[in-house]
């Protein structure tokens, strides 16, 4: 109690308020402090009732919050004061004060703060956690500043499993080993100790195993490898997991334990692991596309193509765009329209490569299209991208640029030829004698 300071909120909703007035503070400084809430006619309550409350201290040894957990049947298990200019839940983690005093270079990040307290009294006084937030690139870099290695203790449900996968993620970004301690027979630490005792936690940190494993290992529960259906899930939920490795050499290793488990192929757990990958990546890129679309539509009060009237060059770059954005719609278009219906011999070629890559499922948004083009047509694709971000593509919207660029293949319209420069016009009229002859 006294090395975590923890006190007691009592289910009056004005004793700290009190205390508080009779040592000189006011209301609105309790209320900044986050440990009162203002309420009807200037007044205030407060914060935390029926609550074991512990302060929050940074690594300086600052108080800078207070955090309790409820007593009794408040949904709300824990309770934090706000942020403030000296409290951000984002870059503060319970404990580290003292954890990173630590000589083993090892975190333990469970996922409340009497788990904390908890493995601190086993002995384990290198443990840490999070404050109501899930943990962040700060945090990870904080933790990184003392440790080596981190141990994950979080909960054994559902919700404690996704966390791991979620926190794993955010330590890729650092040179930091993962490991998960896999806690059978409870549902966090705190339980495990009081079950089985200190001495079995220490055992099961030492077994604990690396984040790819641990999946591994709670996906292979999940089947009877006993039968075919039961080996093939296996298979497929492992290439899943294995999807997620950057490491060629980390997915061969992991894949041939799998294939030695369910007697299949390596080889076959690779190539889907990797067609998972293609998939993400695609869809990664789709949602990077469309970011850069959205923040740059600001610039065009564009809200449909029917809105717009288009010439041929401007419906030669909407098409481009909107196969860009929708490849789906390239078998489409590319049985009406050719390259040599474009008036631009710059953006036909790109809708030349475009078509192609989609054609041959080698597009996956722009980075795709850097093998297939030249700097200066990269420049161009951005641009005529850049300018379709605030259309709100219609899948009839095809045929209307398709019309439009058709008619301009048969001869050339007043709108057309205001958006054309001499070169273009040039290369059109070249273009309608050569059809005339």
């Amino acid at each position: 109690i006294r090395r975590f300071g923890i006190g007691y909120a009592d289910d009056t909703w004005d004793s700290l308020r009190n205390y508080l007035r009779t040592k000189g503070f006011h209301d609105e400084d309790m209320i900044e402090a986050g440990v009162c809430t203002a309420g009807k006619n200037n007044g205030s309550y407060d914060f935390f009732r029926e609550r074991a409350v512990f302060p929050v201290i940074d690594v300086r040894g600052n108080v800078v919050a207070f955090s309790g957990r409820t007593l009794g049947d408040d949904s709300r298990k824990y309770l934090n004061t706000r942020d403030t200019a000296v409290f951000k839940k984002s870059r503060t983690l319970f404990a580290l004060n003292i954890a990173k005093n630590t000589k083993t270079r090892q975190i333990i990040i469970a996922e409340g703060q009497m788990d904390v307290i908890a493995l601190h009294a086993a002995g384990l006084d290198n443990a840490v956690a999070g404050l109501g937030t899930a943990l962040t690139d700060e945090h990870a870099r904080m933790i990184s500043q003392y440790a080596d290695e981190v141990l994950l203790a979080y909960d054994s449900d559902e919700a404690g499993q996704k966390a791991v996968r979620r926190t794993t993620e955010v330590f890729k970004s650092t040179n930091l080993a993962v490991r998960v301690i896999s806690m059978t027979g409870a549902k966090d630490p705190d339980e495990f100790i009081q079950k089985f005792g200190a001495e079995r936690f220490r055992e099961i940190v030492e077994k604990s195993s690396n984040s790819t494993e641990y999946e591994l290992f709670r996906a292979k529960k999940n089947f009877d490898l006993e039968t075919d259906a039961g080996r093939a899930g296996y298979m497929k939920a492992a290439s899943e997991i294995l999807a997620r490795l950057d490491s060629l050499t980390e997915r061969d290793v992991y894949a041939g334990r799998v294939a030695k488990e369910t007697d299949g192929t390596k080889e076959y757990i690779l190539i889907e692991a990797e067609r998972v990958r293609k998939i993400k990546r695609a869809k990664e890129t789709k949602q990077q596309d469309a970011r850069l679309a959205r923040s740059v539509s600001e610039r065009y009060n564009v809200r449909s193509a029917k809105d717009v009237k288009l010439g041929a060059v401007s419906a030669e770059r909407r098409i481009v765009a909107l196969l860009f954005f929708n490849p789906d719609l390239c078998e489409k278009v590319a049985s009406r329209l050719v390259p040599e219906d474009f008036v631009s011999a710059e953006t036909a070629e790109i809708y030349r490569q475009l078509t192609e890559a989609i054609g041959r499922e080698e597009f996956s948004g722009m980075p795709s299209m850097s093998a297939f083009l030249t700097s200066e047509q990269i420049s161009l694709l951005s641009g005529i991208i850049a300018e379709a971000s605030g259309v709100n593509f219609a899948v009839d919207d095809a045929d209307l640029y398709i019309d439009k660029i058709l008619e301009a293949a048969n001869g050339p319209d007043k709108d057309t030829l205001g958006k054309m420069d001499a070169e273009e016009i040039k290369k059109l009229i070249d273009k309608t004698k050569g059809k005339m002859l």
